[in-house]
């Protein structure tokens, strides 16, 4: 069984780069990536390839890469520095053990008008040392002031694997069936295909290309650079629409501080903000990183 993983695991790897490298050159116009925190808007959108707490709103098969037993985040983002956009969103995962982890996730979008509300739960399974998967769950209800309010629900998948010490892949799925889709509401249905170079324990590269149904394909590139242990600074991009970011963090002891911003030509500047806390219950502490999230 071991060896039938290891070779899925192989497989699946070359089979992603291929996949990301390829689909790369088709990049076209269209919607923006789906994505949300801090690091990820500060990395252009980068969203299927990241561990730990940023995992639980996006990928949630990457959490059982990570050490940490349970952690808290916070994001806040502003959309074109408009308070009607405001992005807000709470999360938070809880490992039982090296192979099961539970993730929930709240989240806020909108203002007087218009309001999307919404809560996850996630399930995440590893299935050998350096491959894992995951199902989410999803109700959402948008609340549309001259129209009334509807409710769904929709589900996501991902996979992640380590291929070694330096490379790792992600693949998402978001409302794969196209549950929900109608003139008073459109559910996106897209793929995130990503992989992640830690180059040096100082550098970490990113490439992740993004489709949505009845859109072209998005193509994002991101950069992480470790000034210190616990001081570092991101930037990324993305084809679609072209949109610049970056962003820097600070750790210390339990808490890791997200600023970023991401700009966009026609409408503006970005900023956003997250707060993460990280623990391990059994020791109060928190926990070293992990070689695959350095």
């Amino acid at each position: 069984m071991n060896n039938l993983l290891k070779s899925l695991n192989t497989y699946i790897w070359q089979v992603t780069v291929c996949l990301t490298l390829s689909i790369s050159t088709l990049a076209g116009q269209g919607l923006a990536n789906h994505h949300f925190g801090t690091k990820s808007l500060s990395l252009g959108g980068i969203s299927a390839v990241l561990f730990d707490v940023d995992a639980v709103h996006n990928n949630f098969s990457n959490v059982l890469f990570t050490e940490s037993s349970q952690a808290v985040s916070f994001h806040s983002a502003q959309r074109f520095s408009l308070s009607e956009l405001t992005t807000s969103s709470l999360g938070y995962h809880r490992r039982f053990d090296n192979n099961n982890a539970i993730g929930l996730s709240l989240r806020h979008y909108g203002f007087e008008e218009y309001r999307e509300q919404g809560l996850s739960c996630a399930y995440a399974k590893q299935l050998s040392q350096k491959l894992s998967i995951s199902a989410n769950f999803d109700f959402t209800q948008i609340v549309v002031k001259e129209s009334g309010s509807k409710s769904f629900f929709t589900f996501g998948l991902g996979l992640s694997g380590v291929y070694n010490d330096k490379l790792s892949y992600g693949v998402y799925i978001q409302n794969p069936l196209q549950l929900y889709n109608n003139e008073f509401a459109h559910v996106t249905s897209f793929l995130n295909v990503g992989i992640k170079n830690q180059v040096s324990d100082a550098v970490i590269l990113y490439l992740e290309v993004s489709k949505y149904v009845s859109e072209k394909v998005n193509v994002l590139a991101g950069l992480e650079y470790r000034y210190k242990q616990n001081i570092g600074f991101r930037m990324g991009v993305n084809s679609n629409p072209g949109t610049p970011a970056f962003g820097f963090f600070y750790r210390y002891k339990k808490l890791t501080l997200d600023l970023g911003s991401s700009y966009m030509t026609s409408l503006g500047v970005t900023p956003s903000l997250s707060l993460n806390i990280k623990f391990n219950p059994a020791s109060g502490h928190i926990e070293r990183v992990t070689r695959y999230e350095r």
